[in-house]
């Protein structure tokens, strides 16, 4: 009898030893992980400061606090023991190491973008960890932080040009179908009186992403199927397109009937909102189109032709992701294998030594950065004498300066002097600072120019860079020459993406970053 009592008190003694050691496990792994992701936080504050700057991304902090909504209404779902449950598997230290991998790779060449990239994995590796069996139900939630992400080598802002300029173009043929003279130049309509940038008269065009995002939102919010959620988001792009136009034909229409400006001032932000909610309200009427083709259909409700065994009724419901979410499934919760990871108490300091390290590294490189930014004194003196008035045949007829606020596109100075020479006119622009790479000559595209040939003309003394020289003409035979080099805040020409290859332009960012922090 003594031998078994002893018995049970040395397996009750195991047993608490133990879940000692799967608790303390789990500490040292749940303290590493927010070291790992509290390392982030420099580069994704200045991710978010720069992303705020875009007009098209100012819905992200509603996007932050809805995720956090529906993590907490996913999480009420789950019982608490079933959550204890799961948090005993603990982090990995195989992906500790990935994330110290990517946080490095972040802090190394000081990129926000490849922090916030490395901060949404890490999010999803750590959540894919502790949530266990109910990881496919928080994974919809944590797939919408992919939405913060900005697509790389400005791509979102080359969409919103193209659809700028798509939208121009069928609007033109609206006006025209309506009989309103006007003439279009790019994503520029001209009108008797006045020129309408779609920029100007619709600067809705961002709400794309905004709407994107709406649909996104909805579909994980109501847990609809994936195609059905698919086709809602395809859709979103096509109603935003498509009440932008609206908007613009509206405006022009209103200016040249009744001399009302809605491109301008308060009238222009109602009437943006206005036709962000008609698309809203659009998006509601696909989504129950989408549910009227796509359901699943009720056998109870099939009147024809024996119910139970209809085989068109049969096909169509056959696939279990058709089915709705609101039917019966299958509520087992599959078995969790607890494997205690051997996560010791040196991790937990490794990773937070880690994690400091790359803290101290990205503020050195970023104040090395913010202090680059800074306008020199020689470009911010700059007056109408700093050329001269006489050049050759060249005359110097005019000097105007332009402030720009906050503008994430455009720079926020521009100095311009105005010449006239013999049989043309030339501008000479310098302008200052911008938020990384200008594709000037999109500018003159969206103007009603056309590009004739683009090509890298060689900088004497600059070390094998080169400025960009582009031909240009219009269809009512108008010619330009345009030159122009974007340059550092120490006079160092920029590569052009355009003439340059994507490789060659990586590795050379590469290294400029990998010096800035010295």
């Amino acid at each position: 009898m003594s031998t078994r009592i002893t018995s049970g008190q040395q397996a009750a003694r195991l047993s608490s030893v133990l879940s000692a050691e799967r608790n303390s496990s789990l500490l040292f792994g749940l303290t590493a992980a927010a070291a790992l992701l509290l390392g982030h936080v420099p580069l994704v504050l200045t991710y978010f400061r720069r992303l705020m700057l875009f007009e098209h991304y100012e819905f992200v902090p509603l996007l932050v606090i809805g995720i956090c909504v529906l993590f907490s209404l996913r999480l009420k779902e789950i019982s608490r023991d079933e959550i204890l449950v799961s948090l005993q598997a603990g982090v990995p230290v195989s992906r500790l190491l990935i994330v110290c991998a990517m946080l490095a790779v972040a802090s190394l060449f000081c990129s926000p973008w490849a922090a916030m990239v490395s901060l949404v994995i890490s999010l999803g590796l750590f959540l894919h960890s502790l949530a266990g069996s109910h990881w496919k139900a928080l994974m919809p939630a944590w797939a919408l932080t992919f939405l913060m992400i900005r697509p790389p080598l400005h791509l979102d802002l080359t969409l919103i040009t193209r659809l700028q300029l798509e939208t121009s173009r069928v609007a033109s043929m609206v006006l025209e179908r309506l009989g309103v003279m006007h003439l279009m130049e790019g994503n520029v309509l001209v009108v008797p009186q006045r020129r309408f940038l779609v920029e100007e008269a619709c600067s809705g065009i961002h709400s794309v992403f905004a709407l994107l995002t709406a649909a996104a939102f909805y579909a994980v919010w109501m847990q609809t199927p994936r195609l059905r959620g698919g086709l809602l988001m395809v859709s979103s792009i096509f109603w935003a397109c498509f009440m932008n136009l609206v908007r613009i034909a509206v405006t022009i229409i209103a200016f040249e009937n009744f001399e009302i400006d809605l491109s301008a001032g308060w009238v222009h932000s109602a009437t943006g909102l206005a036709t962000f909610f008609i698309a809203v309200i659009f998006l509601a009427f696909t989504d129950q189109m989408l549910r009227f083709f796509l359901d699943p259909i009720d056998p109870h409700k099939v009147t024809y032709w024996k119910q139970e065994r209809n085989p068109f009724v049969q096909r169509w419901n056959g696939t279990k992701s058709r089915q709705r979410s609101s039917e019966t499934q299958d509520v087992s919760i599959p078995e969790v294998s607890v494997s205690a990871p051997r996560i010791t108490r040196a991790i937990p300091l490794v990773v937070a030594g880690f994690s400091a390290l790359a803290v101290l590294w990205q503020v050195n490189a970023l104040k090395s950065e913010t202090l680059s930014i800074e306008v020199p004194a020689a470009i911010a003196s700059l007056t109408p004498e700093s050329l001269p008035f006489v050049l050759g045949d060249w005359v110097q007829l005019d000097f105007d300066i332009q402030h720009r606020d906050d503008d994430p596109v455009l720079s926020d100075v521009s100095k311009v002097w105005t010449y006239r020479g013999p049989s043309h006119g030339a501008l000479v622009s310098i302008d200052y600072p911008f938020q990384g790479w200008h594709q000037l000559s999109a500018c003159y595209q969206a103007q009603g120019w056309q590009i004739d040939s683009y090509q890298a003309v060689p900088l004497p003394g600059s070390q094998g860079r080169a400025m960009s020289e582009v031909r240009l003409h219009r269809p009512n035979g108008e010619r330009g020459l345009l030159l122009f080099v974007v340059m550092d805040a120490q006079g160092r020409p920029l590569r052009d993406p355009a003439v340059e290859s994507f490789w060659k332009q990586m590795i050379g960012q590469a290294i400029e970053r990998l010096q800035r922090p010295f």
